[in-house]
């Protein structure tokens, strides 16, 4: 799978025009690769387009605008995409009650 570049970034600004049509569409495809392993547990298969929506996410919450800072995002979720034979997923461990956490 290609890595992602600075290329596939869109800058804030950008990004806030198309979140919601973005948000939607990564939010149809998670549901088509997603996996529930018993009550609390999930895996989402991740792909090229989810790790990039989550790369998205980050420069949006965090503002980062520092190229370098960006670079580093990039780094860190393309080392998730899954190459060749792999598979990547995020676990997702789904518990709401406060107490349980802690546990």
């Amino acid at each position: 799978m290609n890595l992602l570049t600075r290329e596939d970034v869109l800058s804030i600004e950008e990004y806030e025009r198309q979140r919601e049509s973005f948000r939607s569409r990564i939010i149809a495809l998670k549901q088509r690769r997603r996996i529930s392993i018993g009550p609390l547990i999930t895996l989402v298969f991740e792909n090229r387009e989810t790790l990039r929506f989550q790369i998205q996410e980050m420069i949006r919450v965090e503002r980062i605008l520092d190229p370098d800072k960006v670079q580093d995002e990039l780094d860190v979720y393309n080392a998730l995409l899954p190459t060749g034979n792999e598979l990547s997923a995020t676990l997702l461990i789904e518990i709401v009650e406060e107490a349980k956490m802690k546990e």
